[in-house]
Formats: structure tokens, sequence, C-alpha cells
């Protein structure tokens, strides 16, 4: 008996050592590995958190978990954190199904393993503001229309309680009740589908029915036998005869989207099959064809063109008869998904709070639109209006921001406002008008005056508001002309800011035989004048070709310059000059003849056209000079000569031809010109080489036949 039991203990022993032994991961008999896996989309997120029959534990992406369990049934659920959606589970090796955040698998076998992978995509939402001015860069009275549009990306989850704000920027004021709010929306989504589970052509597995049931084309019309049938919950085509087919339609009144998905394999069969799609049911347009034997996949076709309430879709054998019988094509769960979007607007709230309580489903949109206006007077110092906009909703607490930045005119462009006092001894009738002296020779009784006063007392004071006479620019004109009754007197009023010609303050009506009558109490220019030294680069080549002269200027500067002054001398063989031009667009259009032009009035076209902005480093444009002839001697002893204005930056040079270029710098122009520039208050005749002022020139000039 001892022994028997000795060798009883001894077989045991060896059992168990032999199992530890050979085994380092446990194979407990009776028992199966769960394990868990975690995805995220986008890639890196971080604390998902899972409770239920395995217990309690942690994930971040791309990590797993196993677990060693008897057979049974274990449930397993995702605490979704906020910002994510749990955008599906599905496990491999064993039976499944999916529960509220999780799943419940089960373990029936020795040494089964089964893996769900939990996949969370994050929830977003996508914004993007942008500006639309009416003035660049902006000026006083300036609208800027800003729009914001929010959306929800398709791979996101359902977004509620979205709220956007937007604080009014610094140097402007909202235009009363211009917030409006436009929602894209998904109104449904839809399936129809057939997962032939059923021997019959009538089966239904969407969320709303086919239109009818399969129609067979060539064959017996029977689910259960023939060519076409349904054999082991797949449609199959066997043997199949040419043109040969199947279709099916359904009703997508509304949709503005849809697509086609099924699965398809091929067996022995060398033949072709084909799948059509139809919006009418009679006129169908090829989608695919399949080809090769033992192959097969999944397919999705967009045919949001076809959607209407007889879209069909249709597979057929296009091609001859197929002679053998393991010619076999099979079709299975085909499934057409729609949707159909609505567009409603209504409108917002001021800023900040322009809209709020909304929600969007994935790929929805929404865009919000208000408009500012330019404060008149800019806030000292403004250079630009910055604008932030931010959303949230209640599954993206954390704001998402977008910012605009508009750049403001810091270098005046004209008057604002300008006030008058009566310094006669007797009351005064005024009017004025746009333009010269010239352009009004019947004023008074010129009906096209801007502004008309009558009986101003000694004393008495008027203003003028650009804002009220001109609000679309929000600046008078370059001259104002008054004319009073009476003494019939004119005074031409040149208003160009940073022009030493311009009006200022103390300045008196000319003496028309009655005495003067006005003087000039205030002038209020709009913005900054202070061009800085360097802004302009005048002169870098000079290029004839048939009856034109080009001559290129670059702004080198933070802020546009606008062209108010030229000066040219040219050769009397060139005849009279017939248009000037900035880059195409026509700035003078008035004859003059040779051999000397100052241009400083009579200008075409528009204020922008005289206007070289800035680029992203600097914006050079071309000054375009058309005479009625262009004389062909390259040794002419009359040069050209051209000096530009910019709101007193100005820009001269000696642009005679020579038989060879010529390098000018920045010193060795200084040098020639002198120090201190021109007397103030002057703009003198051209002679030789000058600079007005502070204005620097450097660059290459050259002429060309």
């Amino acid at each position: 008996m001892k022994t028997k039991l000795v060798r009883i203990f001894l077989v045991v022993s060896l059992l168990t050592m032999g199992l530890l032994l050979a085994t380092p991961t446990p194979t407990f008999a009776c028992h199966g590995r769960i394990t868990i896996v975690k995805d995220t989309d986008p890639d890196g997120g971080a604390g998902f958190n899972f409770s239920g029959d395995l217990g309690s534990f942690t994930l971040n992406d791309d990590q797993s978990e196993t677990f060693y369990k008897s057979g049974g049934w274990y449930n397993v659920t995702e605490s979704v954190p906020s910002g994510w959606d749990l955008d599906s589970v599905a496990c491999t090796g064993g039976d499944y199904e999916t529960i509220t955040n999780g799943v419940k698998v089960h373990l029936e076998s020795e040494g089964q393993h089964i893996t769900c992978t939990f996949t969370n995509k994050e929830i977003a939402l996508e914004m993007e503001k942008t500006s639309a001015v009416s003035d660049a860069p902006l000026m006083p009275g300036s609208t800027i229309t800003y729009t914001i549009v929010v959306s929800n990306p398709a791979s996101s989850g359902s977004q509620t309680n979205i709220v956007i704000s937007d604080t009014l920027p610094t140097g402007t004021s909202y235009v009363p009740g211009s917030t409006q709010v436009t929602v894209e929306t998904t109104v449904f989504h839809k399936t129809v589908r057939d997962e032939f589970k059923v021997i019959s052509y009538g089966n239904n597995n969407g969320s709303v029915n086919w239109s009818g049931d399969w129609q067979e084309i060539g064959d017996d019309g029977n689910a259960s036998s023939g060519r076409i049938r349904i054999v082991n919950e797949r449609l199959r085509f066997r043997e199949a005869d040419h043109n040969d087919g199947i279709k099916r339609s359904a009703d997508l009144s509304g949709a503005t989207s849809a697509h086609l998905s099924f699965d398809w394999y091929k067996e022995d069969c060398e033949e072709d099959i084909s799948v059509y799609v139809s919006a009418d049911g009679s006129s169908f347009d090829l989608l695919d064809t399949f080809t090769g034997k033992w192959t097969g996949d999944s397919e999705s076709y967009d045919i949001s063109a076809y959607a209407s309430a007889n879209t069909t879709v249709r597979f057929q054998n296009v091609a001859g008869n197929w002679s053998h019988d393991n010619d076999v094509v099979f079709f299975d769960n085909v499934q057409i998904e729609f949707w159909k979007r609505e567009t409603s607007t209504a409108p917002g709230g001021d800023p900040p709070n322009l809209a709020a309580g909304y929600s969007l489903l994935p790929g929805d949109t929404m865009t919000v639109t208000f408009q500012v206006t330019v404060d008149n007077p800019i806030p000292e110092g403004l250079t630009q209006i910055v604008n932030a906009a931010c959303v949230t909703s209640d599954q993206v607490p954390d704001p998402n921001c977008d910012t605009t930045t508009d750049p403001i005119r810091t270098c005046c462009i004209g008057a604002t406002s300008i006030t008058f006092k009566n310094v006669s001894s007797g009351n005064v009738d005024l009017w004025f008008y746009e333009g010269t002296h010239v352009d009004h020779p019947n004023a008074p009784y010129d009906p096209a005056y801007f502004a008309h006063f009558d009986n101003v007392p000694p004393q008495g004071t008027i203003t003028l508001n650009a804002s009220v006479y001109f609000p679309a620019s929000g600046y008078f004109p370059e001259y104002i002309y008054n004319y009073g009754s009476g003494c019939h007197w004119g005074w031409d009023i040149q208003l160009i800011c940073d022009d030493p010609a311009s009006l200022a303050v103390g300045n008196r009506s000319p003496d028309g035989g009655g005495g003067q009558k006005l003087e000039v109490m205030q002038v209020v220019w709009e913005g900054d004048c202070e061009c800085q030294p360097g802004d302009m680069d005048g002169a870098a080549t000079l290029v004839r070709t048939d009856n034109k002269v080009y001559w290129d200027i670059t702004n080198n500067s933070s802020n546009p310059l606008i062209i108010t002054m030229i000066e040219l001398n040219w050769p009397s063989g060139n005849g009279n000059l017939k248009t000037v031009k900035l880059d195409g667009a026509t700035i003078f259009n008035q004859q003059r003849a040779p051999t000397y032009a100052m241009i400083d009035s009579g200008w075409a076209g528009t204020l922008a056209d005289r206007t070289i902005e800035v680029g992203t480093s600097s914006r050079t444009e071309t000054l375009e000079f058309e005479f009625e002839n262009l004389a062909g001697d390259p040794t002419l002893t009359e040069p050209y000569r051209i000096g530009v204005q910019c709101f007193g930056q100005g820009c001269y040079d000696d642009v005679g031809e020579g038989s060879k270029p010529t390098v000018i710098t920045l010193s060795s122009f200084a040098a020639r010109s002198g120090a201190g520039g021109l007397p103030s208050g002057l703009w003198p005749r051209l002679v030789g080489l000058t600079i007005l002022a502070t204005g620097s020139l450097f660059g290459i000039k050259r002429w060309a036949g």
C-alpha cells in the first residue's frame, strides 16, 4: 500500500511541474481569454475608464488588457469622456452583443480568445471666421462684414447647445439688426436594405421599406428557383443567360445625398457582371463591372445625382451566356443610405452673444454673419481691427476661436470736416460744389451744389461734415468750390492731406472786390498723415516702347501710397501727352502740350486707381505715359524728368536717356539733392534733379527702345 501511494504522488507532481514549465502564460483548464483594445480617432486619446464583470481599468489609445475567465457571459462598459463619442465596439473570436456604451461577450470553450476593440472618435466643432471690407485698408465709416462658419464633422457625434460669441472689436460700432444665423441641417437619415436572410424578393431590412420587390429580368421571377435566386442568405446568379438581371427601386424623394453599397463574390466564373443605377427606372447608367474569378469585395457608390421618387438599382449580365454550372456570382447586404438636408435663416443676437441653443448633427453646418462700421474718428494709435469669435457646445466646453485682422489706413486721404467763419460785415450766402471753379461756370445757379447756406451772419460759423455730404467715402473730395452771392466771388479750396497747398486754419477767401468773406477755423483730417521717408522707390526702370514711356514705383512702406501730384518733362518730339495710367487704370486723360506738365487735378478714375497698396514685402506698380508719338533718338538733349508726390512723400529723378544705365543710390541721391529738402509749402517746377521733403529713392534706371 505504501508503494502505491508513493507512485500516485509522483505522477501528480510531475504533471503539475510539466504544466508550469511548458506554459509561461496560464491556460487554465476550462478557461478562456477576453482582450479589450482601445483605438481613438485621432490617435493619442487617453484616460478611457472601463467597468463591469472584468473589473475596473483604464486604457489609452493603442493599449489593451487581457483577462482570463471561465465560461460564461461578461459585460464590459466604457465611461465615455467629454469630447469623445464611442463610435463602435467590434469583437472577434466568439459571440457578442453590443450594449449601451459597451459589449456583452460569451466564453464557451476552453482556450477560446475573444478580442473586443472599442473605437472612440473625438467630437470636434470646426470654425472658420472671415471678413469682407468695403474699403481696403479701412477708413472711418468703412463697413466690415464678418462671416463665422461652424461645422460638425461627419465623423463626429451630435453637438448640442452650441453658443457662438464675438466681442465687438475696438474702434467699431455694431450695425443694429445685422446678425443672421443660417443653419444647414440633416432632416432625416434613412436606409433601404436587403440582407437576403429570407427566401423572398420582398425583404426590407433598412429603416424604411423599398418601393417594391426585386424584379427579375429574363428569368422565372421566383426567389427560390431559376438562374437567379436566393441561396444561403445571398442573391445568386448561376449559369446566367445574356441580359439576365434583377432590379429594385426606392423612393429617395427630397434626398440631398445618397450612397449605394453591397458585397459581392464570384466563384469559378470568368464572365462579367455589371451594376447600373437609374433615376426614373428606365434609363440606366453603368456604375461598375466585375471581372475575374474567385474574387469579391465590398463596394460603395455616391448616387446622389440619381435621388428621386423612383431610384432603381440593377444587377445584370450584359455579356454572353454563362455556359458552365460553376459560373456563380453572389450579392449581399444591398443598401441605399440617404439623407435630406434643409437650410433655415433666422435673426441672431447683438455682439457678443450672436447665437445660442443650436444643435448640429454630424455633417451639419451653421453660418453667422454680422456687420460693424469703423468709428469716426478712429481711436488714436489704432492701426488694425482685430476680431475674435469663439464657439462652444455641451460636448466641446472649451472654446474654439478664430481671429480676423483688417488694417486701417493710417495715412490720411481727405478731410472729414471743415469749419468756416464769416469775417465780412454782412450776411453771406454760400454754395459748395465738388470740383473746381471752371467745372461750375453757372454757379450759384448750377443745381449740382452739395451744400447751401443762407444768411450766415458776421462772425457766424458753419461746419461741413463729410459723413453728411459724402457718406459713402466719409471724407471730402480733393477740392471743394465755394461761390458766394452778391459779389459772385469764387474760391477753389484744395483739400489734399498733408499737401502744402491744401487749406489750413487761418486761410481766407480771396478778395473778389467785396472784401474777404470766409476764414478757415478748423480742418479735421482723417487718420495720421505722417508718412515716413523711404516709403517709395521711384525710377527703378524707365522703358520706352512705341509711343509710351513706363516708369516703375515701389511702395516699401507699411501704408498705401496715393499719388496726389505728377510733374513731367518730356522731349518735344513726342508731341502731346495723351494719357497717364497706373497699372493699366487710366488716372489722367486730358491732353497736355509739350514739354512740361504738372498734374494735380482733373484726375480720371477713382481714388483706388491712384493707390499703390501694400504687398507682402513691397508692391510695385507701373506709371504709363502715352504720347502722340515717340522720338527714337536715344541721345536726345531733352531728357525725361518725372516727379511724383504721395501725401507729401516726394520722389523725383532725372530719368534722361543716356548711352548706359546709371545706378542711383540713397547716399548719392541725398548728396545731389542737398540737405533739408525743399522749402516748406512749395511745390517747385522740376529743374534738373530734385527731391521733395524727406523722400528717398534708390534702384536702377535704364531706357529701352
